[in-house]
């Protein structure tokens, strides 16, 4: 196999005029852009033989190496390497240019430190080779037991590491993104093959500045343009071919827009449910988009968004996923600092962290027996649930179970220190009954803390003005307008096709279909010659406009109205913003 050494920066005159005398005119040009540009030009198979290898070190001297072994190669590049940000990479298989410590056994008995270590590795498991910086190359990754792995050195306790990453944000938001960081480890193990796997993923919904997307890659150990990004401003061609080459790995689509016109609402609606369907999805997944039937490849990932505002779902979409809302205040920003200053720490324990699950496969298949056995106890105490929310909430809290195992595992094997002992017993005692742990939590988390909540098909009227008292006895606002970072109560056409009652809580989003609205509006409807059993936007508005409820769109003025359902009378504050189909206001039985 050809190895390419290269750093990733502008070569300089000399290394320009060498890549022109030793090649072509083409390698000088494209020196002068990157170093990495000339390795790219010879990434072929049929590598001409005047560059057998093309080694630039980072203090400017440019060598032809061809004859060197790999650890004479190596000894040369570390002799002349800065540092971990020098940008120096040894990779057989592809141009990540990331620097991480090693994990290994000379590390693990402390003979050499972890300041010697580099791992250069490509995209290919079976490809990695490790090499230190006397020129020794270490033992491959698939050699070392999850025992080894494990038995850490102390330059940064895993405790403490899991406290700055569970400390950056309220716990339960931390809590999701690492469960799903640990599921999108494990689905790829072969204990899991034929077995159903997760499908959905997480929309971290905050104002601006609330550190969203900070948050979402310290906790996910990813670059600063990390490779598995995309944006629903893409074609769904273009997301098909990111999907292709993210395994195992979390999807990130960034800064999540309320579109202005129906073209790029339905795109993004689409978008979204291209996404979610098609992370987690090992066998791919067809559905319409923009007109057409597009088949994603296959993946093993799962899937975070950021958003200031929320796009309307579709109803199947609503239960795929679970929407935590942070405030500005919410992010501890020293923890945050710590984080970005730290990449080589971050990477480093994150390689452990994540490598430790798929190395057994007993404890993948424990995680998919914790999965079975959580999801028939959310069933049995909760059969109104929708399936698709009861598997999601499953997997999460069967994914949280193996963080607890992964930490009674490290502290089995590791002496703790003071401070670690207090670490791990802020975990054990307040982190973990305090997040999702408890699969009640994890139900709360996701239809709100108030009352009973209802669900998607069996709320009525009665259950909402449960969770609207309780709201109002708890000092939330019940009357507040949907701008950005705000929160309240919504009641809302979801589309052209159904109503909804929204609810934006300090802590998520919730989507309630009510029965007793549904029925009463189709009743009116029916009565007034449409043929629709669920109103289109028109024809609720027209049932506003005759029961005097109509509201022209006024800036900073409100109006309260009594709306007569079935005899029942209600009170409702309504205003309309930007467009009619959306109203916000609370109903108060009289």
């Amino acid at each position: 196999m050809k190895k390419r050494l290269f750093v990733r920066r502008p070569a300089t005159v000399e290394e320009m005029q060498w890549a022109r005398d030793h090649c072509c005119e083409e390698c000088g040009v494209n020196a002068a852009i990157s170093v990495e540009k000339v390795i790219k030009h010879h990434n072929r198979d049929s590598v001409t033989e005047t560059i057998d290898l093309l080694l630039i070190t980072s203090n400017g001297e440019a060598l032809q190496v061809r004859n060197l072994s790999p650890a004479e190669l190596t000894a040369a590049v570390m002799q002349r390497t800065v540092g971990f940000s020098s940008g120096v990479c040894f990779n057989p298989t592809s141009f990540n240019n990331s620097i991480i410590p090693l994990v290994e056994e000379q590390i693990l008995n402390r003979s050499i430190s972890v300041e010697d270590q580099y791992h250069f590795s490509g995209r290919d498991p079976e490809k990695v080779q490790y090499v230190c910086r006397d020129g020794t190359l270490l033992t491959p990754l698939e050699n070392i037991t999850s025992e080894s792995l494990i038995k850490v050195p102390d330059r940064v306790s895993i405790f403490k590491l899991l406290d700055y990453l569970i400390r950056v944000a309220p716990n339960y938001i931390a809590i999701y993104i690492l469960a799903l960081r640990a599921l999108a480890s494990m689905l790829s193990s072969p204990a899991l093959e034929g077995k159903q796997k997760p499908s959905f993923g997480i929309v971290l919904l905050g104002e601006t500045g609330s550190k969203k997307t900070s948050l979402v890659k310290a906790l996910c150990y990813m670059d600063e343009q990390p490779y598995n990004a995309v944006n629903f401003k893409w074609t769904p061609a273009a997301v098909q071919e990111k999907l292709k080459d993210v395994q195992d790995d979390i999807v990130l689509a960034d800064d999540m827009y309320p579109a202005k016109i129906t073209s790029e609402k339905n795109q993004q609606r689409e978008m979204f449910s291209l996404l979610i369907r098609a992370t987690g999805d090992d066998i791919g997944s067809r559905q319409k988009m923009q007109g057409g039937t597009v088949t994603t490849g296959k993946t093993s990932s799962l899937f975070i968004a950021t958003a200031e505002q929320l796009i309307l779902f579709s109803e199947s979409d609503i239960w795929r996923i679970f929407i935590p809302n942070i405030r500005k205040d919410d992010v501890d920003k020293d923890a945050l600092t710590w984080l970005q200053e730290h990449p080589d720490v971050i990477r480093f324990y994150s390689r452990l962290f994540i490598q430790w699950f798929p190395l057994n496969d007993d404890r993948v298949a424990k995680l998919y027996e914790d999965y079975i056995s959580t999801r028939t106890t959310i069933r049995d105490r909760k059969p109104e649930l929708p399936d698709r929310l009861v598997s999601n909430c499953a997997w999460l809290e069967a994914a949280i179970l193996v963080i607890d195992d992964f930490l009674n595992e490290i502290s089995s094997v590791q002496t703790l220190t003071e401070e670690d002992y207090t670490v791990w017993m802020n975990w054990d005692e307040y982190y973990r009954p305090n997040s999702l742990h408890n699969i009640e939590t994890i139900i709360t988390h996701q239809y709100g803390r108030y009352g009973s909540g209802g669900d998607a098909d069996t709320a009525t009227f009665t259950q909402i003005m449960d969770v609207i008292k309780a709201m109002r006895d708890d000092g939330v606002p019940l009357f507040i307008p949907l701008a950005k970072g705000e929160r309240g109560v919504h009641i809302a056409p979801a589309s052209d096709k159904a109503l909804g009652f929204y609810w934006v809580s300090d802590h998520s989003y919730i989507y309630l279909k009510t029965d007793a609205l549904m029925k009463a509006v189709g009743d009116y409807c029916h009565d007034n010659g449409s043929d629709l059993a669920v109103p289109s936007g028109k024809v609720f508005r027209t049932m506003l406009d005759q029961n005097g409820l109509f509201v022209k769109q006024q800036h900073g003025k409100n109006r309260t109205k009594e709306l007569s359902v079935n005899g029942t009378r209600y009170k409702v504050t309504v205003v309309f913003r930007d467009e009619l189909e959306k109203w916000i206001g609370y109903i108060e039985q009289k």
